[in-house]
This record gives C-alpha cells, structure tokens and sequence, in this order.
C-alpha cells in the first residue's frame, strides 16, 4: 500500500501566484454557475408546486361530480357578481355553465336541476351574500330567456338508457338592478332525480 504524502510548504510554492490566482478565479465562476442552475431549479419546482395546488383547489371547487343513486352528474360552480349584470341581448351571449348527465343503467329516468346556494363555494369565499333569485335570468337554448322562479328548477327532462347529456345553460343578473359594493352570488346545480 502506498504511503500519502504529507502536504508540505514546499509543494506550496511549487505554484506561482498566478495560477493559485487562477485557480480560486474558476473555483469562483463555477460556483456562481452553480448558485444560478440551482435558483432557477428551486423556481421552477415552486412554480410548479403552486401551479398544481392552485390546480387542485379549483379542482375542487369548480369540478363536481355528483352520483345521484342512479345518474352521474357533473357541473361547474356559478358566481354571479356585478360584471354579470346584463341586458338580455349580452346574456345570451355570455359564457355558461357546462353540465354532464350520464345514464349507466337499462332504463330512462326523469330529473330535474336546480341552482342551490354553494355552502363550500361561500365559506371558502367569506362571504354570506345571498341573492333574490327574481334577480336572475338564465336560457338553456341561446335563444329564449327565462326568469328563476322560486322552485329555482332551471331544467327537467328524460334521460335515456345508457347515454349522457351535455349542456349548457347561461345565467346573469338583470340589468335593471343595482348591486351594493361587493355583493354576490355562489350557487351550484344539483341534479334530482324524480320518481
């Protein structure tokens, strides 16, 4: 086995000054490569991470899958605030919610859905505002507008076996009402089934 030598004085001074000089310069360049590579790593796991908790969360807020005994239903939050207030030319135009009802089973069942007020949706908001649901308007077609009445049921229908429905349905705020600062409105749609 081969015997280490010590490092002595000597050995030191064997190295001119410039290239200890020139050793500590790269040392240095290479650290500082290394300190950015690894910034700019732990930026992008935290931009990531953020991006996919934020993504959950809205996860869990807006995508809903109910299993109502017999049908599937699937359906976004809604929230209706002071950028929501229509005349009802711009209402028809605006963005709707999506709702998906699948069927599994042999036979048809007639449902019906409703827009609820979405506890979770407000708790997590803070907020308790609740509006007067003569306020809203809404259309299942594009073309007809339809005012919520106090059964606040916005559809009913008949389901087929084994298939699934796909629609949408746009809800605003009348134009002729006036908003306090802040003032909104969370709800939810909820399939029943009807016997």
């Amino acid at each position: 086995m081969a015997k280490l030598k010590k490092l002595s004085s000597n050995d030191i001074n064997k190295n001119s000054s410039v290239q200890v000089s020139h050793s500590i310069n790269k040392i240095k360049e290479n650290e500082l490569k290394y300190t950015i590579i690894l910034v700019i790593i732990f930026m992008v796991v935290f931009a990531f991470a953020g991006y996919i908790s934020l993504r959950v969360s809205n996860d869990y807020i807006n995508d809903k899958v109910f299993y109502n005994y017999n049908l599937a239903f699937s359906t976004n939050s809604v929230t209706l605030t002071n950028r929501n207030i229509l005349s009802d030319e711009n209402g028809l135009k605006s963005k709707g919610v999506n709702y998906t009802i699948k069927n599994s089973n042999n036979i048809k069942y007639k449902y019906r859905i409703l827009l609820q007020s979405d506890d979770l949706v407000k708790e997590k908001c803070g907020c308790d505002n609740e509006f007067d649901y003569n306020r809203i308007k809404y259309s299942l077609d594009g073309v007809n507008v339809l005012q919520l009445n106090e059964d606040m049921v916005v559809s009913s229908g008949e389901i087929t076996k084994d298939s699934v429905i796909l629609k949408e349905i746009k809800f605003w705020i009348s134009d002729d009402v006036d908003l306090k600062a802040g003032e909104h409105f969370h709800a939810k749609l909820v399939l029943e089934e009807l016997k």
